[in-house]
């Protein structure tokens, strides 16, 4: 509970300074940047004993379970609606799946180790955990902790046989480690050593507290306050405009609630009537719904994509546009369904003062393909670069808001509403550069169970360096063979190259 200033007058004079005393759960929370705890609030709270509690003023001042805090507020939508997952799904590691970097040079790990508390220290979200209170009816929160500095875990196989054999091993029990929602820290960063000019730099970070963006924005920081120390140059990152809890803070205010009224009417029009999900299974879907999934690695050739760069270019669409509306064919050749829908995901960065900000701000919508066999390839592509379009200007509805406003419809299906997933991740034309060193982001999961999901089938594709689109496609192991998607995947490309 939030102790009430009426009651206790010293605690508004405190909120007047920015200083917040709140009971949640069984911990005293204090909201205070580190230097008004450091300038002696515990010897401010004390004077004040005779006004404030005994109870609370010896809480405040001894207790163990004292946490001083940054920031205190509401989740997003978005993140409410993975931590509902996480509740119904305790031992999911779905959210935390992790990315590994190969690096190749000389590598200095006190140089790494002063980054990554660097960037620890510049983004709140990193120092985020969550409480969720609705059995005590209050809607979970987030709480942004103060910045302790973290060691960097290092494991040596430089001499070790075969020390690649167990590299594997242990990136797959750290990405298996599950995260404390409730104590944190939501990221882990581990190096092991391979030779002496060979790393890997494994990192994960759980969506609750970031998406794609922000696994790029956080490798950028790292790079630069890498970088700086090296070269021995004071680093030139400036403060955020906006934290993440701040911004989750303005997605309750009333103006932007009332602007978010216009996107439900727009995917409500878009998305009504009937729908009929695809079979993937000619089993009966109950019997096939295995939630254990099945990674395997994809890739579109670099001279493919920029040959579609070129030709969508001339069209004046998006390569994002084109690929997912292939893809959108495919499913309909081979499942026979006209009526496709496939969720995407948005960065949901419209404003630029968040845009430097690490957090869950991608959303994921679901764009509806009905499918017209009288057009031609380029009138169709044309209509869906005109769908993706208008699907960024509402991009800012949460996908459960759509999700609660199609429950009104009683033909809707929605255990059937999102079946298949397709994300291009967009990532900087800048690349990421450490000093005196080459790198290259690897996906060392294929061919792997990594966990559950409700999703059938899911394609993850990430822009490479070198011109290639790289990733994953997972599916439900009840639902198709190795052999099914293999099939699935090499029709892609092949129509890909028939359409260009």
């Amino acid at each position: 509970m939030i102790i009430e200033d009426k009651k206790i007058p010293v605690l508004g004079q405190l909120k007047s300074k920015g200083i917040l005393i709140e009971w949640i759960d069984d911990s005293v929370y204090v909201t205070a940047n580190s230097d008004q705890w450091n300038s002696g609030l515990r010897d401010i709270l004390s004077e004040y004993d005779y006004e404030i509690s005994k109870e609370l003023a010896e809480s405040v001042i001894e207790s163990s379970d004292l946490v001083v805090c940054e920031e205190i507020g509401p989740v997003s939508p978005s993140q409410e609606r993975l931590l509902n997952v996480e509740r119904l799904l305790p031992q999911s590691i779905l959210y935390q799946q992790p990315e590994t970097l190969f690096m190749y040079g000389q590598l200095n790990i006190e140089a790494l180790k002063y980054s990554i508390n660097e960037v620890i220290n510049h983004q709140g979200s990193l120092r985020t955990v969550f409480r969720n209170l609705k059995e005590k009816n209050r809607y979970p929160i987030q709480i942004v902790n103060q910045f302790e500095k973290r060691d960097l875990e290092f494991i040596d196989l430089s001499k070790v046989d075969n020390p690649k054999d167990d590299l594997y091993s242990i990136i797959w029990k750290k990405s298996h480690l599950k995260f404390s929602l409730r104590k944190g820290p939501l990221f882990r960063f581990l190096v092991v050593k391979l030779d002496k000019e060979e790393h890997i730099f494994m990192f994960s970070i759980h969506h609750l507290i970031s998406d794609g963006w922000s696994s790029e924005l956080v490798l950028k920081q790292l790079s630069h306050y890498y970088n700086a120390k090296i070269n021995n140059t004071a680093p030139s990152i400036s403060p955020l405009e906006i934290t993440f809890s701040s911004y989750c803070k303005t997605l309750q205010e009333k103006s932007h609630i009332e602007a978010l009224k216009k996107s439900i009417n727009y995917w409500k029009k878009e998305l009504e009537g009937p729908y009929k999900p695809i079979q993937f299974s000619p089993k009966n879907r109950v019997d096939a719904l295995s939630l254990k999934i099945v990674v395997h690695k994809i890739k579109i050739e670099a001279a493919l994509i920029k040959k579609i760069e070129k030709e969508s270019s001339l069209l004046a669409i998006t390569v994002p546009s084109v690929l997912l509306g292939v893809f959108a064919l495919v499913l309909h050749k081979t499942f026979k369904s006209d009526d496709i829908r496939i969720g995407t995901m948005f960065a949901n960065r419209m404003s630029k003062k968040i845009e430097k900000t690490v957090g869950f701000l991608a959303n994921m919508l679901i764009i509806r393909f009905l499918i017209n066999n009288n057009l031609n390839h380029t009138d169709w592509l044309k209509s869906c670069n005109k769908k993706l379009q208008n699907a960024m200007s509402n991009q800012e509805i949460p996908f459960q808001e759509v999700v609660a406003a199609l429950e009104s419809q009683d033909a809707y299906n929605l255990k059937d509403l999102l079946q298949v997933k397709f994300v291009i991740t967009n990532v900087s034309k800048e690349p990421i550069k450490f000093e005196g060193l080459k790198h290259e982001l690897k996906n060392l999961i294929d061919g792997t169970q990594i966990g559950i999901t409700s999703m059938d089938l899911r394609v993850h594709l990430v822009p490479q360096q070198n011109g290639d689109y790289s990733g994953t496609i997972s599916y439900k192991k009840g639902l198709f063979s190795e052999a099914q998607i293999h099939e699935l995947w090499n029709t892609y490309l092949k129509l890909l190259q028939e359409v260009f």
